[in-house]
């Protein structure tokens, strides 16, 4: 949630008329109504699946403190940002900050859909686990007449 923060798109929702008025569009308030629409059917289709993976704990967490507080970040640096580097720097800045977040996540954010959660500790103990978790997982599949029981 931190990168996704960092990656600068409240402060497009916030400023989104007057960054597409620079940009060039004719009815930059009509754009930045479809922006906003965008987020809003995303955030009610996240809101309807959430509780189906029961990711509780994790939206309280995540959706509240790490978004706010890259928020706080992001908001008022943002123009600031466009001045200082142009529309494309600051644009290519928040597009490097995602690349590396979905860098990070490849190498070292374990996937533990399915698995129990007495796994996580065991997934940890491996380094970050990532490969570790895909075998896991793997097992899982492969025998799943053991689903319960995930000791190594």
């Amino acid at each position: 949630m931190a990168i996704s923060q960092l990656c600068g798109f409240n402060t497009l929702m916030y400023d989104s008329s007057a960054l597409f008025a620079m940009v060039g569009f004719n009815k930059p308030v009509a754009v930045s109504i479809v922006v906003g629409a965008t987020n809003f059917l995303f955030t009610v289709f996240n809101m309807l699946v959430i509780d189906k993976f029961g990711r509780r704990i994790v939206l309280l967490i995540t959706n509240t403190v790490t978004c706010w507080g890259r928020n706080i970040i992001i908001a008022p640096t943002f123009l600031s940002k466009m001045k200082a580097m142009t529309p494309s720097g600051a644009f290519s800045f928040y597009a490097g900050i995602c690349f590396f977040g979905w860098v990070f996540v490849i190498f070292y954010y374990p996937e533990v859909k399915g698995l129990p959660l007495e796994t996580a500790r065991q997934i940890y103990s491996h380094g970050f686990g990532v490969k570790y978790a895909a075998q896991l997982q793997k097992e899982r599949k492969a025998n799943p007449m053991r689903r319960g029981s995930m000791v190594a």
